[in-house]
């Protein structure tokens, strides 16, 4: 099929800079024909090259899902992070209150030498401490996907012409 440069870079989708850039260094071929004006080129365009244009059409909509889940799972992110910060205030506020009540009881000394009073308090740390496990390893585990999503698009996002002259 043979197409002027203006055709042929809507056809191919890449810009007629492009299209003249590849025609300079001899990546299409062309026929150059002669005018009153001076020249006009024109490129021959195999008809293989409308399967690459899906190819691209594909390659594009994989990239916007991909990009819609990397939203996603940044939008889970933000989630979680919501999620610790309240749990954190939770238990700042459960602390502050176990002072409170501390410090209006009297505790013998025995009490808080065998420290029986702070078992509730290590029992809601521990479980912080379990939560913020969680949420790393789930954060880590979105990122990991995210960043492996965005890597199969972008190594499967070559242009036409890489495609072409494999």
């Amino acid at each position: 099929m043979i197409l002027s440069i203006k055709e042929a870079a809507e056809h191919l989708n890449v810009s007629e800079m492009t299209v003249r850039r590849k025609i300079k260094v001899s990546d299409l071929e062309y026929i150059k024909e002669k005018t009153p004006q001076g020249f006009i080129y024109r490129v021959s365009i195999p008809n293989s090259t409308s399967s690459t244009n899906s190819f691209n059409n594909t390659n594009r909509e994989q990239l916007l899902y991909a990009n819609k889940e990397i939203m996603l799972l940044k939008n889970m992110i933000k989630s979680l992070e919501a999620d610790k910060a309240y749990l954190n205030n939770q238990v700042t506020d459960l602390i502050r209150n176990q002072r409170i009540t501390k410090s209006s009881q009297n505790i013998s000394w025995w009490s808080k030498l065998a420290g029986n009073y702070s078992k509730p308090l290590s029992q809601i740390e521990e479980r912080v401490e379990i939560l913020e496990e969680d949420y790393n390893n789930q954060s880590h585990q979105i990122k990991t996907i995210a960043n492996q999503q965005k890597q199969a698009v972008t190594t499967k996002n070559k242009s036409w012409w890489q495609q072409f002259f494999k």
